[in-house]
């Protein structure tokens, strides 16, 4: 409805300066006069984690937006995410698969999911999902240093210090990529 579409826009205009006490009645009616309207379930899904910082009153919102629009992949990731903070991985990394089958190049999802490997202890999950972070974002600091990471708990040292390398060259104010360069010379 033309109506819904109009509050949904003046809630985003809310969100985006911060205002999510205003957000959310708009939000409210928009899903009022369009029920089916799933980017306003997505928006008030994550209007009310942030007035309540509270996972479980967000997610049935997110899930909404899921089922009025299964190919809504940041619904699906920022599930994903609210699931991590509930610490079920399990159900968060199922969430983040989901968001990649929708969108296979969505790096950021693709990232949260080789940190739930890493959680998991999946190492060889967690190196492969690292790796094809970097095939679309190579100089992203968190994934260089994970990665590194990974290859120093693995004794691979010589995959590590490369990638540290870059690191440190792209981003030099990050204090754990040089630690970590200067542990890996320290084992040399």
């Amino acid at each position: 409805s033309h109506q819904a579409g109009n509050l949904y826009r003046e809630a985003l205009s809310s969100v985006e300066k911060q205002d999510f006490n205003k957000a959310k009645p708009l939000l409210e009616q928009a899903i009022k006069e369009f029920p089916a309207f799933a980017e306003a379930h997505h928006l008030y899904g994550l209007v009310e984690f942030h007035l309540t910082q509270q996972p479980e009153r967000a997610i049935p919102a997110l899930q909404q937006a899921i089922r009025h629009n299964p190919n809504l992949a940041q619904a699906q990731y920022d599930v994903a995410l609210l699931l991590i903070k509930q610490e079920k991985l399990k159900e968060a990394q199922e969430a983040a698969q989901q968001a990649l089958t929708i969108y296979p190049r969505f790096w950021e999802a693709r990232l949260t999911l080789a940190k739930l490997f890493d959680r998991l202890a999946l190492t060889n999950q967690a190196i492969q999902e690292y790796q094809t972070v970097l095939t679309q974002q190579p100089l992203q600091a968190e994934t260089l240093y994970n990665l590194a990471s990974q290859y120093v708990q693995t004794e691979d040292l010589d995959l590590a210090q490369p990638l540290l390398t870059q690191l440190t060259e792209h981003h030099p104010h990050h204090t754990d990529g040089w630690y970590l360069l200067g542990r890996i010379a320290e084992r040399r």
